[in-house]
């Protein structure tokens, strides 16, 4: 490539120096009323191109000029210029002319023909001008002192008429003859310019050092040293060229500061000397060793604030040329070298799309990602730079982030394929989470905000960032415009959590809480959601679980009303409600609940039996707790209202039982009885129906159903596993049946007792003493069974007595002895039925049999001790002594005897008959003898009267009245 300078020499010689004119009336001015007023025009204190120079016949006065228009005085110039035939007059017109163009207006009326025309005519004057000597020139004083000026111009219009060669002598005869004219700097870098485009680098090197050596001329020495740099370069002199060109560029800098702009942006000549500068610079760094030669160069001239555009451009060069290695290693350089400037980032994004370009697509990924960790977290480091560089940084961030966080979940999806764990994949995963999570710093207001929150946590969770994958859901979900993934990370922020609390070692409760709050902004967020009363279902029932019962209660009853709440859904918050509100003891909200479940079950529904079970355990409760209360009666109607409502429910015999006990307590026996029975004969196997007929018969006792009772007692001596029970059943019922009148059924109990229970011995022996009375009552109508019967139990008693020795109770010692009385009397009534006949000692032998019985049977009676048996054995001994001996006095006698035989006889049968009576008379004075111990009954009454007929003289008394004193004195 064959750079070449930008050509100055036709662009200066067509700016005219400015001047300061005095328009003459001479020129046709005169008619303007204001001709005493001044008419400025700006102008430089130095002249600055060869239209400045003053013509010498030109007069300069300082006498205001009148207001006349500029356009209106150029006019009248290229008037005169083309009516006059005077050389030095159309010169002087042609520079006035010229010169209030360039500074006020351009010739936009004239054509290039119409240009070169207008200066070969210039040029024709200068050449009459100049056809004479010098010292023609100088004698006619026109150009007096101003041969410099002639040497210019005609310079000038050689130049612009196509006349080079003879445009250069001018110039040089002008800086040889005039060293020090104003016009020598010009003409000096009009010299260089010429060398410069014939080849000729040395002298255009000496003409532009000449240029610069005159001392600050802006104008000329900015252009002079651009294109030293250039004739340096030309020669091959690079530190030179390159050091040369940095002043160039130091020269824009200051300017451009000056103007309060960059150096990149200027306008005009000016950015375009600074680009073609910087591309000739780079164009030698490229030749060189690059950004090394380019570091070289700040090295001997210093730090430049421009640096990054030398920086920039030699890339971009090396970009152009495809050596796109090079290129990003210029780039890096600077980045190594001013890693705080605000140029780095282009820079670093010149590397990527380098690598971009060239296809080095490993690269390219490698310098995104160095990118992003450079810059995502320096954003109080940029605090200070242009606008401009801040949105460089962000834009590239947005742009390198979008890309680098899709390419590695792409990446992770890829690798984890049917191995969620995949070692790669969960890595991959957690880099997108963390570039998404970075764009979301970069861009938090852009349109997809949501979206890539979402995705930051998606890919969090498939990492098990669960935390993070939380925030990051949660942020997209609630702190984002609404958008199409918004409810879907609300979800799986609480599908999150829930990893969370299983990971969770410690602070689960705060976990929970964080879950919890996730849920309730999910419901409220997205309402319309089927998922939310789904997830308030599932938060009532983690609730309940850990017997936060009120709470869980509060969402279960959201999930009822939730307009997206599915009847499952909806039988399992009442469920919960219901559960809750009984741990909580509010039984009446549970019952509700319960039932408002089981509403929503099918008959086959697996949940129904345990829903029912529970209302009633509800209402069980009620009922306990009105017992708690002391209203009795309210809490029987609970009871049995669980029957009515849940009958197949297991409580219902606890409740039926519990009903009837508390009917009991209220003495309410009708009612008590109705329902033991109706429980006796509804659930006759249940464990509580055992203790029903003893509740029965102390209902039917308190109500005196007698009968009623014994027949449950005899139910319970049937059902009672315990023997004891069993024993006091049978023995109260036969009491009980004896009291009522039913003899039968009370004997045929005695009977039972008697063959199950020999213990304990006093009940045993009544029982046998029941039986005794019982065939006493039905032998003394002549039942000879009956009588067998009653002397078999007569004589069992005594028999029990007797085995039972020192073990015998004093009852049961008492009945024997009455038994052994009752037995002796049953052997008296023989002795007394036998008559005395003939003959006699036959009879009588019978009689004394019977009397030996009898007299056995008292005195085993006297054994037994008992006053009150003894005093009767005792009489009846007396009586039977008596009965005898009177039955011998009143004997058949024998027939056929006188009446002296029978006197005789009756002696004998005296004197037989004497000692039973003087017995008989003795046993009744034991008996008499009793009332010294205060023994005074029947039978000592008894033993008295037939002592006082027997011994009237010491036992009949006459009885005196003794008279009572009502009153005392």
């Amino acid at each position: 490539m064959r750079l070449r300078p930008v050509c100055y020499l036709n662009r200066l010689w067509h700016r005219p120096l400015v001047l300061t004119l005095s328009l003459m009336s001479g020129l046709g001015m005169a008619n303007y009323s204001h001709a005493v007023e001044s008419f400025q025009i700006n102008f430089d204190d130095e002249p600055q191109t060869l239209g400045d120079i003053k013509p010498a016949f030109l007069s300069f006065e300082q006498e205001p000029l009148p207001a006349i228009p500029i356009r209106e005085v150029i006019r009248r110039y290229k008037q005169l210029f083309e009516s006059t035939q005077e050389p030095e007059v159309r010169i002087d017109a042609l520079h006035r002319m010229t010169s209030l163009e360039a500074k006020f207006g351009d010739a936009r009326e004239r054509t290039p023909e119409e240009e070169r025309k207008l200066y070969q005519m210039a040029l024709e004057s200068y050449e009459k001008m100049a056809s004479g000597s010098y010292e023609m020139i100088v004698g006619a004083g026109v150009y007096y002192k101003r041969i410099d000026e002639l040497l210019y111009q005609t310079a000038k219009a050689n130049d612009l008429t196509g006349q080079h060669d003879k445009a250069l002598r001018s110039l040089e005869q002008l800086v040889g003859l005039y060293p020090n004219s104003h016009l020598a700097t010009e003409a000096w870098f009009r010299i260089g310019e010429a060398y410069f485009s014939n080849g000729n680098y040395d002298k255009s090197v000496r003409a532009y050092s000449q240029v610069l050596s005159k001392g600050k001329d802006t104008h000329f020495e900015d252009k002079a040293r651009y294109m030293l740099g250039w004739a340096y370069y030309k020669q091959g002199k690079s530190e030179k060229s390159a050091d040369t060109f940095v002043a160039v560029l130091d020269g824009l800098a200051a300017k451009a500061k000056a103007e309060g702009q960059a150096i990149d942006e200027l306008s005009g000549n000016d950015k375009e000397t600074l680009e073609d500068t910087v591309r000739v610079l780079c164009l030698s760094f490229s030749y060189d060793a690059g950004a090394s030669a380019l570091e070289r160069l700040l090295q001997r001239s210093g730090e430049k604030d421009y640096a990054w555009l030398l920086y920039d451009r030699l890339a971009k060069l090396y970009l152009k040329q495809q050596r796109f290695e090079d290129g990003a290693d210029t780039a890096r350089s600077y980045i190594a070298r001013y890693p705080d400037s605000p140029k780095s980032p282009r820079m670093a994004v010149f590397i990527i799309d380098a690598y971009q370009q060239a296809r080095f697509l490993v690269r390219v990924q490698e310098e995104k990602e160095l990118f992003v960790s450079t810059y995502v977290a320096s954003n109080p480091a940029r605090a200070g730079w242009a606008a401009a560089d801040k949105m460089l940084v962000n834009k590239s961030l947005e742009s390198y982030l979008r890309e680098l966080s899709r390419y590695y979940f792409l990446q992770a999806q890829q690798a984890s394929g049917t191995e969620p764990s995949n070692a790669d994949a969960i890595k991959n995963y957690s880099r997108a989470g963390d570039y998404y999570v970075s764009l979301e710093a970069v861009a938090p207001r852009g349109e997809d905000i949501g979206r890539i929150r979402f995705l930051a946590g998606e890919a969090f969770f498939n990492a098990g960032r669960y935390q993070d994958a939380v925030q990051a859901y949660e942020r997209s979900a609630y702190q984002s415009d609404p958008h199409k993934d918004a409810a879907n990370a609300g979800y799986a922020a609480i599908m999150a959590y829930g990893h969370l609390l299983g990971e969770a070692s410690q602070g689960e409760s705060v976990v929970f809480a964080q879950k919890k709050s996730s849920i309730l902004a999910y419901a409220k967020q997205f309402a319309d959601e089927e998922r939310a009363p789904v997830l308030l279902s599932h938060l009532s029932g983690e609730l309940m679980q850990m017997q936060n019962y009120p709470e869980s209660v509060n969402i279960a009853e959201k999930v009822v009303i939730h307009s997206k709440s599915t009847e499952d859904l909806k039988r399992t918050a009442w469920l919960t409600i219901g559960q809750a509100a009984f741990a909580l003891q509010q039984y009446v909200k549970a019952e509700k609940a319960y039932s408002e479940s089981a509403a929503l079950m099918k008959a086959e529904h697996s949940m129904l039996p345990a829903t029912r079970e529970r209302i009633a355990a509800a209402i069980y409760r009620q009922a306990e707790d009105a017992i708690a209360s002391r209203r009795v009666p309210e809490a029987i109607e609970h009871f049995l209202r669980i029957e009515k409502q849940v009958p197949e429910s297991s409580i219902v015999p606890n409740a039926n039982f519990d009903a009837a006990s508390r009917l009991m307590e209220l003495q309410d026996w009708p009612r008590a009885i109705v329902e033991l029975e109706r429980f006796e004969k509804q659930f006759p196997t249940n464990e509580l129906a055992k203790s029903i007929p003893e509740k029965l018969v102390y209902a039917y006792l308190q109500s005196n159903q007698k009968v009623k009772a014994a027949d449950a007692l005899v139910r319970l001596s049937k059902s009672a596993s315990d023997t004891e029970k069993s024993r006091n059943a049978i023995y109260q019922a036969a009491e009980l049946y004896e009291t009522s009148g039913d003899v039968s059924s009370a004997m045929s109990l005695y009977r039972e007792y008697t063959e199950r229970y020999p213990e304990p011995f006093d009940l045993y022996v009544e029982a046998h003493n029941k039986l005794a009375e019982y065939y006493a009552a039905s032998s003394s109508s002549g039942d000879k069974e009956a009588t067998a019967a009653h002397e078999f139990w007569l004589n069992k008693i005594i028999t029990l007595d007797q085995k039972a020795g020192s073990h015998t109770t004093e009852r049961a010692h008492f009945l024997a002895g009455q038994a052994s009385l009752v037995l002796a009397n049953k052997q008296l009534e023989p002795f007394m039925s036998i008559k005395l006949g003939l003959p006699l000692k036959k009879s009588l032998k019978r009689k004394r049999s019977a009397l030996e019985a009898a007299v056995k049977g008292y005195n085993e009676v006297l054994k037994y001790g008992y006053a009150d048996l003894s005093t009767e054995a005792t009489f009846k001994l007396g009586e039977i002594y008596r009965q005898l001996s009177a039955d011998l006095l009143a004997s058949e006698r024998p027939k056929g005897l006188d009446e002296l035989e029978l006197e005789q006889y009756g002696i004998l049968l005296e004197e037989q008959a004497y000692p039973y009576e003087e017995k008989a008379i003795e046993l009744y004075e034991i008996n008499a003898t009793r009332t010294k111990d205060g023994v005074y009954d029947k039978w000592v009454q008894e033993s008295f009267r037939q002592l006082s007929k027997m011994v009237p003289a010491n036992y009949k008394r006459q009885q005196k009245a003794i008279r009572y004193v009502s009153e005392f004195k």
